[in-house]
Protein backbone atom coordinates (compact mmCIF):
# COMPACT_ATOMS: atom_id res chain seq x y z
CA UNK A 1 0.00 0.00 0.00
CA UNK A 2 1.54 3.25 -0.95
CA UNK A 3 0.45 7.07 -0.64
CA UNK A 4 1.16 9.94 -2.28
CA UNK A 5 2.15 13.02 0.06
CA UNK A 6 4.60 15.51 -0.45
CA UNK A 7 7.42 16.70 1.69
CA UNK A 8 6.49 19.88 3.55
CA UNK A 9 9.93 20.26 5.86
CA UNK A 10 13.04 18.22 6.98
CA UNK A 11 13.44 17.82 10.90
CA UNK A 12 16.95 16.09 12.51
CA UNK A 13 16.18 13.90 15.31
CA UNK A 14 18.56 12.64 17.98
CA UNK A 15 19.18 9.36 15.82
CA UNK A 16 17.72 9.91 12.29
CA UNK A 17 16.29 12.28 10.31
CA UNK A 18 12.51 12.62 9.42
CA UNK A 19 10.35 14.61 7.33
CA UNK A 20 6.63 15.94 7.88
CA UNK A 21 4.71 15.06 4.37
CA UNK A 22 1.27 16.74 3.01
CA UNK A 23 -1.29 13.79 2.06
CA UNK A 24 -2.57 14.01 -1.53
CA UNK A 25 -5.77 12.33 -0.19
CA UNK A 26 -6.50 14.51 2.39
CA UNK A 27 -4.33 17.30 2.33
CA UNK A 28 -3.45 16.64 5.96
CA UNK A 29 0.00 16.51 7.09
CA UNK A 30 2.08 14.07 9.45
CA UNK A 31 5.03 12.67 9.84
CA UNK A 32 7.18 10.41 7.51
CA UNK A 33 10.68 8.49 7.92
CA UNK A 34 13.05 8.16 5.76
CA UNK A 35 13.28 4.52 5.25
CA UNK A 36 9.27 4.23 4.67
CA UNK A 37 9.63 7.03 1.50
CA UNK A 38 10.20 6.28 -1.94
CA UNK A 39 10.83 9.32 -4.54
CA UNK A 40 9.41 9.91 -7.43
CA UNK A 41 10.86 11.78 -9.85
CA UNK A 42 9.00 11.50 -12.76
CA UNK A 43 6.27 14.37 -13.27
CA UNK A 44 4.17 11.56 -15.34
CA UNK A 45 4.70 9.35 -12.40
CA UNK A 46 3.73 12.07 -10.30
CA UNK A 47 0.44 12.88 -12.11
CA UNK A 48 -0.41 9.14 -12.06
CA UNK A 49 0.16 8.75 -8.33
CA UNK A 50 -1.76 11.79 -7.29
CA UNK A 51 -4.11 10.86 -9.92
CA UNK A 52 -4.85 7.59 -7.93
CA UNK A 53 -4.58 9.14 -4.62
CA UNK A 54 -7.79 11.15 -5.49
CA UNK A 55 -9.99 8.29 -7.34
CA UNK A 56 -12.88 7.41 -5.70
CA UNK A 57 -13.47 3.99 -4.24
CA UNK A 58 -15.27 1.77 -6.38
CA UNK A 59 -17.00 -1.27 -6.73
CA UNK A 60 -16.11 -4.40 -8.22
CA UNK A 61 -17.76 -3.63 -11.48
CA UNK A 62 -15.68 0.01 -11.35
CA UNK A 63 -18.84 2.21 -11.08
CA UNK A 64 -19.37 4.08 -7.78
CA UNK A 65 -21.98 4.14 -5.61
CA UNK A 66 -23.78 7.49 -6.83
CA UNK A 67 -23.37 6.87 -10.51
CA UNK A 68 -25.25 3.60 -10.25
CA UNK A 69 -27.69 4.96 -7.75
CA UNK A 70 -28.29 8.41 -10.45
CA UNK A 71 -28.60 5.28 -13.42
CA UNK A 72 -31.15 3.40 -11.27
CA UNK A 73 -32.96 6.30 -10.80
CA UNK A 74 -32.96 7.86 -14.37
CA UNK A 75 -33.71 4.65 -16.03
CA UNK A 76 -37.19 4.68 -13.76
CA UNK A 77 -38.25 8.13 -14.70
CA UNK A 78 -37.14 8.61 -18.68
CA UNK A 79 -39.76 6.98 -21.24
CA UNK A 80 -37.72 4.65 -23.00
CA UNK A 81 -37.70 6.37 -26.76
CA UNK A 82 -35.55 9.23 -24.65
CA UNK A 83 -33.61 7.12 -23.21
CA UNK A 84 -30.64 7.38 -26.42
CA UNK A 85 -30.69 10.98 -25.86
CA UNK A 86 -30.38 11.12 -21.77
CA UNK A 87 -27.72 8.50 -22.00
CA UNK A 88 -25.90 10.79 -24.16
CA UNK A 89 -26.33 13.82 -22.37
CA UNK A 90 -25.09 11.58 -19.26
CA UNK A 91 -22.09 10.62 -21.25
CA UNK A 92 -21.15 13.73 -22.67
CA UNK A 93 -22.05 15.78 -19.16
CA UNK A 94 -19.75 12.96 -17.58
CA UNK A 95 -16.65 13.43 -20.18
CA UNK A 96 -16.83 17.10 -19.64
CA UNK A 97 -16.66 17.13 -16.47
CA UNK A 98 -13.93 14.15 -16.27
CA UNK A 99 -12.29 16.91 -18.56
CA UNK A 100 -12.85 19.76 -16.17
CA UNK A 101 -11.18 18.57 -13.30
CA UNK A 102 -8.20 17.07 -15.17
CA UNK A 103 -7.67 20.63 -16.24
CA UNK A 104 -8.51 22.29 -12.88
CA UNK A 105 -6.00 19.58 -11.18
CA UNK A 106 -3.44 20.60 -14.08
CA UNK A 107 -3.70 24.02 -13.80
CA UNK A 108 -3.19 23.92 -10.00
CA UNK A 109 -0.05 21.67 -10.38
CA UNK A 110 1.45 24.47 -12.47
CA UNK A 111 0.22 27.19 -10.50
CA UNK A 112 2.13 26.02 -6.98
CA UNK A 113 4.62 24.71 -9.08
CA UNK A 114 5.10 28.29 -10.45
CA UNK A 115 4.31 30.32 -7.12
CA UNK A 116 6.93 27.72 -5.30
CA UNK A 117 10.01 27.99 -8.11
CA UNK A 118 9.72 24.24 -8.86
CA UNK A 119 10.45 22.41 -11.90
CA UNK A 120 10.37 23.56 -14.48
CA UNK A 121 9.87 27.18 -13.46
CA UNK A 122 12.18 27.23 -11.18
CA UNK A 123 15.15 29.76 -11.81
CA UNK A 124 18.86 29.46 -9.66
CA UNK A 125 22.09 30.97 -9.81
CA UNK A 126 24.92 28.73 -8.86
CA UNK A 127 28.36 30.09 -8.55
CA UNK A 128 31.48 27.41 -8.39
CA UNK A 129 34.55 27.69 -8.96
CA UNK A 130 34.62 27.02 -12.54
CA UNK A 131 32.05 28.82 -13.21
CA UNK A 132 34.18 31.70 -11.68
CA UNK A 133 37.11 30.60 -14.00
CA UNK A 134 34.95 31.32 -16.72
CA UNK A 135 33.77 34.61 -16.10
CA UNK A 136 37.25 35.77 -15.83
CA UNK A 137 37.73 34.05 -19.12
CA UNK A 138 35.46 36.09 -20.43
CA UNK A 139 36.47 39.44 -19.23
CA UNK A 140 39.88 38.57 -20.00
CA UNK A 141 38.89 38.06 -23.93
CA UNK A 142 36.43 40.79 -24.38
CA UNK A 143 37.34 43.70 -22.15
CA UNK A 144 39.53 45.44 -24.32
CA UNK A 145 37.15 45.70 -26.86
CA UNK A 146 34.03 46.29 -24.98
CA UNK A 147 36.17 49.17 -22.99
CA UNK A 148 37.17 50.86 -26.37
CA UNK A 149 33.18 50.48 -27.44
CA UNK A 150 31.16 51.31 -24.60
CA UNK A 151 33.58 52.29 -21.17
CA UNK A 152 33.79 56.46 -20.68
CA UNK A 153 37.48 57.55 -20.04
CA UNK A 154 36.04 57.54 -16.53
CA UNK A 155 35.85 54.05 -16.53
CA UNK A 156 39.58 53.03 -16.91
CA UNK A 157 40.92 52.72 -13.59
CA UNK A 158 37.82 50.61 -12.46
CA UNK A 159 38.64 48.26 -15.68
CA UNK A 160 42.09 48.07 -14.33
CA UNK A 161 41.43 47.10 -10.85
CA UNK A 162 39.06 44.05 -12.33
CA UNK A 163 41.46 43.47 -15.11
CA UNK A 164 44.27 42.91 -12.49
CA UNK A 165 41.63 40.76 -10.03
CA UNK A 166 41.20 38.43 -13.28
CA UNK A 167 44.94 38.00 -14.08
CA UNK A 168 45.60 36.87 -10.63
CA UNK A 169 42.99 34.38 -10.91
CA UNK A 170 43.53 32.95 -14.12
CA UNK A 171 47.35 32.77 -13.07
CA UNK A 172 46.29 31.29 -9.85
CA UNK A 173 44.20 28.96 -12.24
CA UNK A 174 47.56 27.96 -14.39
CA UNK A 175 49.22 26.85 -11.27
CA UNK A 176 46.72 24.46 -10.06
CA UNK A 177 46.56 23.11 -13.39
CA UNK A 178 50.02 22.01 -13.15
CA UNK A 179 49.79 20.99 -9.81
CA UNK A 180 46.91 18.70 -10.43
CA UNK A 181 49.16 16.44 -12.97
CA UNK A 182 49.64 12.92 -11.96
CA UNK A 183 52.81 11.70 -10.85
CA UNK A 184 54.57 10.16 -13.76
CA UNK A 185 53.15 12.62 -16.06
CA UNK A 186 55.62 12.58 -18.91
CA UNK A 187 55.98 8.94 -19.01
CA UNK A 188 52.15 8.48 -19.28
CA UNK A 189 52.02 11.00 -22.63
CA UNK A 190 54.90 9.13 -23.96
CA UNK A 191 52.69 5.72 -23.42
CA UNK A 192 50.32 4.48 -25.29
CA UNK A 193 47.53 6.11 -22.71
CA UNK A 194 48.65 9.44 -23.80
CA UNK A 195 45.03 10.05 -26.24
CA UNK A 196 43.40 8.45 -23.29
CA UNK A 197 40.18 11.04 -21.92
CA UNK A 198 41.48 10.90 -18.29
CA UNK A 199 45.20 11.56 -19.72
CA UNK A 200 43.97 14.33 -22.51
CA UNK A 201 42.04 16.34 -19.61
CA UNK A 202 45.46 17.37 -18.05
CA UNK A 203 46.81 20.96 -19.26
CA UNK A 204 49.48 20.33 -22.18
CA UNK A 205 53.29 21.76 -22.42
CA UNK A 206 51.67 24.17 -25.93
CA UNK A 207 48.30 25.43 -23.79
CA UNK A 208 50.32 26.03 -20.52
CA UNK A 209 53.79 27.96 -22.68
CA UNK A 210 50.56 29.69 -24.88
CA UNK A 211 49.08 30.66 -21.99
CA UNK A 212 51.91 31.91 -20.54
CA UNK A 213 52.62 34.42 -23.64
CA UNK A 214 48.48 35.50 -23.53
CA UNK A 215 49.25 36.22 -19.45
CA UNK A 216 52.52 38.10 -20.10
CA UNK A 217 50.55 40.43 -22.89
CA UNK A 218 48.36 41.22 -20.82
CA UNK A 219 50.06 42.92 -18.03
CA UNK A 220 49.92 46.50 -19.82
CA UNK A 221 46.17 46.48 -19.16
CA UNK A 222 46.73 47.10 -15.36
CA UNK A 223 50.30 48.77 -15.65
CA UNK A 224 48.96 51.67 -14.68
CA UNK A 225 47.69 50.55 -11.11
CA UNK A 226 51.67 50.45 -10.75
CA UNK A 227 52.67 53.41 -12.24
CA UNK A 228 52.76 57.07 -11.05
CA UNK A 229 53.73 58.71 -14.60
CA UNK A 230 51.31 56.98 -16.57
CA UNK A 231 47.02 57.01 -15.92
CA UNK A 232 44.59 54.04 -16.50
CA UNK A 233 43.58 55.77 -20.25
CA UNK A 234 47.34 56.09 -21.96
CA UNK A 235 48.13 53.50 -24.86
CA UNK A 236 50.73 51.62 -23.49
CA UNK A 237 53.22 49.80 -26.08
CA UNK A 238 51.80 46.17 -26.65
CA UNK A 239 48.56 46.39 -25.66
CA UNK A 240 45.68 45.66 -27.26
CA UNK A 241 44.00 48.96 -26.86
CA UNK A 242 46.99 50.18 -28.55
CA UNK A 243 47.30 48.02 -31.39
CA UNK A 244 43.33 48.79 -32.12
CA UNK A 245 44.04 52.95 -32.26
CA UNK A 246 47.25 51.74 -34.83
CA UNK A 247 45.29 49.63 -37.06
CA UNK A 248 42.40 52.19 -37.46
CA UNK A 249 44.70 55.87 -37.46
CA UNK A 250 48.20 54.50 -38.29
CA UNK A 251 50.64 55.88 -39.78
CA UNK A 252 50.34 52.72 -40.55
CA UNK A 253 49.08 49.42 -39.75
CA UNK A 254 52.13 47.48 -39.60
CA UNK A 255 52.35 49.89 -36.15
CA UNK A 256 49.59 47.40 -34.37
CA UNK A 257 52.47 44.91 -34.00
CA UNK A 258 54.62 46.81 -32.74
Amino acid sequence: FYLLAQVVSVHYGEDAQYYTVRREDNMEEQRADAQWMELITNLAGIDAARAAARKRETDSHGVDGRSLHRASRVDGSVPPWLRPCTDGLSNATRHVWEWWKRFAYRLKVRTWACLNGNRPYGCSIRLTGVNFFVLCSIWYCYIDQLRLAFVPHSGDFACAVISAIVWVALFLELVMEISVRPKGYWALIESDKAYLPSTVRYLSNFHLVAEMISLVFFVPEFMCLFSNSHSCGDRYAFSLPNACLMSLYGPDRLHAFY
